[in-house]
C-alpha cells in the first residue's frame, strides 16, 4: 500500500512541476500569472465586458433614451407659451460609445492617459450609445435644440462632428458644440450659455453626475451619494444617467482627485472602501 502511494504522490509531483515549467512567466501580456503592478489595466476587464458584451447594458440604455423621449414629448405637448426647448447631453458614455478605445488601451497594458485620448478622438471612430441617434432625431424632429456639452478638448469639435455626423446624429453644427476650452472641467458655465440664450431646457443627459449639476463638481463620494438623495425627485425627469463603470468621477473621488498615486497605491484605495457581510 505505502508503495501505491508513494508512487501516486511522486506522479502528482512530476505533473505539477510539468506544468510549472511550461507556464507563461510572470508579466507575460494578460496572463494569469500577470499581477496588477505589470498589467496596471486589468481592473478595466468586466467593465469592458460588461459595456460591449451585457444585454443589460444595452437595456439600460435604450431605458434610459426612451424616458428622455418621454420627457419631450410631454414637454411639447404642454409648451403652450412656445417656448424655446432644449436638450442638454454629455458625449463621451452618453451619446458615444468608446469602447474600443478602452479594448486598445487594454491590449495595450495601459491606462487611460491624454496622449493615447487625443489620438482616438480625433480618430473619430467612436460608435453610438444604443437608442441615441434614434432619440436625438426624435428630438430634433420636434425642433427640440440639441446641446452638446463635452469635456473633450476644443481641438476635437471638427473630428468629433465628423464622427457623430457619419452615424446620423442630427444637429451637428459648431453652435451646437461647447467643448472644454482650458483647464476647467465645469460644465456649469457652459450650462448657463445654454439657459442665456433662453432656451428652457427639458432634460439633461449623462454618465457622470457634473454633467447634469454643478453640486458635484469636485466632490467627495459622501456629499455626492448625499446630493443624490437630496435630488431624488429629479432623477428620471430633470436629470437622466446612463451606465459607465469604467471612469468617471465615481472613481476619482476614491483618490480625492489625485493622479499621482501608483498603481498599488489606487488598487490599495480601491479595495479600502470596499464592505461586506460579517460572518
Amino acid at each position: 500500500m505505502k508503495k501505491i502511494m508513494s508512487f501516486w504522490v511522486c506522479s502528482i509531483a512530476s505533473l505539477l512541476l510539468a506544468q510549472g515549467c511550461n507556464a507563461p512567466a510572470t508579466g507575460d501580456s494578460k496572463s494569469g500569472a500577470a499581477t496588477a503592478q505589470t498589467l496596471p489595466d486589468e481592473e478595466s476587464i468586466m467593465a469592458i465586458l460588461y459595456q460591449q458584451r451585457a444585454a443589460e447594458y444595452k437595456a439600460l440604455c435604450y431605458q434610459a433614451y426612451n424616458i428622455a423621449e418621454m420627457r419631450v414629448r410631454e414637454a411639447v405637448e404642454n409648451n403652450k407659451h412656445h417656448d424655446s426647448l432644449a436638450v442638454i447631453t454629455d458625449l463621451d458614455e452618453t451619446a458615444l460609445n468608446n469602447s474600443a478605445f478602452e479594448v486598445r488601451e487594454y491590449d495595450h497594458d495601459t491606462t487611460y492617459n491624454s496622449a493615447d485620448w487625443e489620438k482616438w478622438c480625433k480618430r473619430g471612430e467612436a460608435g453610438p450609445v444604443p437608442g441615441s441617434v434614434a432619440f436625438f432625431k426624435y428630438a430634433d424632429s420636434k425642433k427640440v435644440h440639441i446641446f452638446y456639452i463635452s469635456n473633450r478638448d476644443t481641438s476635437d469639435v471638427a473630428a468629433t462632428m465628423h464622427n457623430m455626423d457619419s452615424l446620423g446624429f442630427p444637429q451637428v453644427a459648431r453652435s451646437h458644440f461647447l467643448f472644454k476650452a482650458g483647464s476647467d472641467g465645469s460644465k456649469q458655465g457652459r450650462r448657463d450659455l445654454v439657459a442665456a440664450l433662453h432656451y428652457k431646457v427639458v432634460v439633461l443627459l449623462g454618465d457622470n453626475l457634473i454633467d447634469l449639476d454643478s453640486a458635484y463638481d469636485n466632490q467627495s463620494s459622501a456629499i455626492r451619494n448625499n446630493e443624490v438623495d437630496t435630488m431624488e425627485g429629479k432623477w428620471g425627469k430633470n436629470y437622466i444617467v446612463f451606465p459607465n463603470a469604467n471612469y468617471g468621477d465615481w472613481e476619482n473621488t476614491l483618490y480625492g482627485f489625485k493622479y499621482t498615486y501608483s498603481v498599488a497605491q489606487k488598487d490599495s484605495i480601491r479595495k479600502s472602501y470596499l464592505y461586506g457581510a460579517k460572518y
